[in-house]
Parts: structure tokens; C-alpha cells; sequence
């Protein structure tokens, strides 16, 4: 076949094909398609030239290059949402991708001074929050807000507190905040645990059915 140098269509001219498959086309210097392929939904192109200027097929292009981007984003998403990480220190808590959807803090972790606040509101994949026992001593607030998909909150004994084996005789203005998850269903607390906080705010959490807090005999590593 000769080569192609010009492709000129007529008005309305492939205005409703939905699939171009267009390749090896490397001569064309001058192309009048105005008003075609209006209607694609598929392209692929290699080698074209000067139909690569074409807009619609321009822009098909980069909706199906969107779209690939789209899925393999979502793909990822969920991949890592299905993931559970084991945290042991500060540096643990600040590098974890926030897409995660369970988190298990070890006995006696994350007890470092600058560690001050323990905000979950960005995690929101989460569905499950273990922290294992005397872990979170210095943190001064916990925000758990916003969390549509969490399920379930686990904390054994002696966490989130200076006082592990009694309560204060002062007042602290160390808060524990959870509110706006609709899907949570069970918060579980253990001995001692916020011993020193002042404010303890619990609302809009209309899913839960099962509160535990204080002395109790529970694995927190299996659910």
C-alpha cells in the first residue's frame, strides 16, 4: 500500500465509531477529521504521526491513561488497607502509610516523652485499633474522629497513663476524644488505662453495642 500523507473526512464522517485501533501510519502530514471519532470509547495508537493531534482522539487517550491510573491507585489502596502493622515506637506510628486497616501496638510501646498526641483521623481505612498493655504513656490526647469504616477498639490495662497502678490526686487536662464513627461496634478498655485524663468525650457512634471497661481477662493479640 502507497503511503498515507493526507487523511481528510467529510463532515460527520467515523463521527460514532467507538474503538480506533491505529498503527504504523508515519508519512501523515495533513489530516482533516474535524468532526470524527466524536464517539470513541477505545483507542490505541502507535506510530501515527500527525493523527495523534487529532483532539477526540487526544483526549480518549488520556481518559483511558486516567482511568488505568484510577484503577491501579485502587487496586493499591485496597491492597494495603488489607494490611495489618505491628507498631513498636514513635518512628513506627510516623512512617505508617495511612491507608492501613489494622493497627496492633505491642506491650510496653510507644512510650517515648515527645510522643503527645495520638491522632487517628486520617487512617480512614481502619477497621480494627489494638494496643496492648502500658503502652502510650506520655500522650496527652487521643483523637479517634471521623473513622467510617472502623469496627472494632481494643486497649489493655495501664495505657495512656503516668499513674499505672492508681489514679492522681490532681487534675490533668489529658483528653480522649472518639466521635463520628458510625461503624464502630465494640470499645474495650482495660485497668487503669486513661487513669490521669480529665475528659472523655464519646458521641456519634451509633453502631456500638459492646462497652468493656476496667479488670477483665482478654487476649487482645487474636480477634
Amino acid at each position: 500500500m502507497p503511503s498515507l500523507s493526507e487523511l481528510v473526512g467529510r463532515t460527520r464522517a467515523l463521527r460514532n465509531v467507538k474503538e480506533v485501533e491505529l498503527e504504523n501510519i508515519p508519512n501523515l502530514t495533513k489530516c482533516g477529521l474535524m468532526t470524527s471519532f466524536k464517539c470513541v470509547e477505545s483507542v490505541k495508537m502507535e506510530n501515527v504521526s500527525k493523527l495523534g493531534e487529532v483532539k477526540a482522539l487526544k483526549e480518549a487517550v488520556e481518559k483511558r491513561k486516567a482511568e488505568e491510573r484510577k484503577r491501579k491507585e485502587a487496586e493499591e489502596a485496597a491492597a494495603i488497607s488489607s494490611r495489618e502493622v505491628c507498631i513498636r515506637c514513635k518512628m513506627d506510628w510516623d512512617r505508617m502509610d495511612k491507608r492501613i486497616g489494622r493497627i496492633e501496638v505491642g506491650d510496653n510501646s510507644c512510650n517515648e516523652v515527645g510522643f503527645k498526641t495520638l491522632d487517628l483521623s486520617g487512617f480512614v481505612n481502619l477497621k480494627v485499633f489494638i494496643v496492648e498493655d502500658e503502652c502510650f504513656m506520655f500522650v496527652d490526647e487521643v483523637r479517634i474522629i471521623g473513622l467510617n469504616k472502623l469496627d472494632r477498639i481494643r486497649i489493655g490495662k495501664k495505657c495512656f497513663t503516668k499513674w499505672k497502678d492508681s489514679c492522681p490526686n490532681y487534675y490533668s487536662n489529658r483528653q480522649f476524644h472518639l466521635k463520628d464513627c458510625p461503624s464502630l461496634r465494640e470499645l474495650i478498655i482495660g485497668y487503669y488505662s486513661f487513669s490521669d485524663y480529665s475528659v472523655c468525650e464519646i458521641e456519634n457512634v451509633d453502631a456500638l453495642k459492646s462497652i468493656e471497661m476496667g479488670d477483665m481477662n482478654l487476649s487482645l493479640i487474636h480477634i
